[in-house]
């Protein structure tokens, strides 16, 4: 197999290359927001239901709901924590992964221009 004696990256107009994450970044960042959102979400539809649990005129089946409403708010919101940092944990790994791959790739190729400008 033939190698070309030159190498031309086309969007590059130096010789230095950049790694630039800050689109993951981004999207990690929007993850965390939108997992906080939901969590927050929880917590207000929570304080309606425990204002519908202690208020005086609710009876019966109303308040058995508003009591079961605010156990299974609690459940999701300590579920949702959970999953938020497990989430979290799993964005940072595969971001961390992503770089380092970027990182591997980007030495392998500086290794066969390398290898390249010495035939």
């Amino acid at each position: 197999m033939a190698l070309a004696k030159s190498l031309t990256i086309s969007n590059q107009s130096t010789d230095e290359l950049f790694i630039d994450p800050s689109k993951v970044i981004d999207h990690k960042r929007a993850i965390k927001t939108d997992l906080n959102n939901i969590i927050k979400d929880l917590e207000n539809i929570k304080k309606d239901y425990i204002k519908l649990r202690d208020n005086k005129a609710t009876k019966g089946k109303w308040q058995d709901l508003a009591k079961t409403c605010v156990n299974k708010c609690n459940a999701y919101k300590n579920n949702m924590a959970t999953d938020k940092t497990r989430l979290e944990n799993k964005v940072d790994d595969a971001i961390q992964k992503y770089v380092l791959a970027m990182i591997t790739n980007l030495m392998e190729a500086q290794n066969a221009v390398d290898q390249m400008k010495t035939q």
